[in-house]
């Protein structure tokens, strides 16, 4: 390739119905041609991935407090649940994925930070606990454990064999 203009696809017999945008570029760019059945097909991905996946939900200790970032008082935080009694909570969510069948999680730290209950759905609705058993924050990474058996773990690829520009699915929860 070697060049510094954009790579343009031109895909040639692309089954009727099949959505056409109209592209206008401002100057001619250079043109590689694939067959319409080239394109990558990411089915066969999502199905082996999706199971993996799961969704995080962080229940965390309150973070707000009783003044304005101005410091004045804030009346209507003073009328919230904790003045009729009831607890107000922070909650985040967020992805992970099933490392190892017997439930080690991976996710990023900044979806657990501060967790006081981190709680777990699987893809086929199984919902479970979970414990933090590690974290690096500087690459924002955590890593969570469920007790349970038998999980769809994810397999790992080698970045050994990808390339820059190649096609990559990613899969999330929510």
């Amino acid at each position: 390739r070697g060049s510094s203009s954009p790579l343009v696809y031109q895909v040639r017999n692309v089954p009727t119905g099949a959505a056409q945008l109209p592209l206008q570029p401002s100057a001619p760019l250079p043109v590689s041609t694939v067959e319409a059945g080239e394109l990558p097909n990411f089915r066969e991905a999502a199905i082996k991935s999706t199971p993996t996946v799961v969704h995080i939900t962080n229940i965390q200790n309150p973070s707000y407090s009783r003044t304005s970032s101005s410091g004045i008082f804030d009346l209507f935080d003073f009328f919230n649940d904790d003045f009729y009694g009831g607890s107000q909570q922070d909650l985040a969510t967020g992805s992970g994925v099933i490392v190892s069948r017997d439930g080690y999680i991976v996710t990023n730290w900044h979806v657990v930070e501060n967790a006081k209950d981190l709680r777990i759905t699987l893809y086929d609705k199984r919902e479970y606990t979970a414990r933090l058993v590690g974290k690096d924050e500087p690459t924002d990474l955590a890593v969570l454990k469920i007790d349970a058996r038998n999980l769809q773990a994810t397999t790992f690829g080698n970045s050994n064999d990808v390339q820059v520009g190649d096609w990559v699915l990613a899969v999330g929860n929510p």
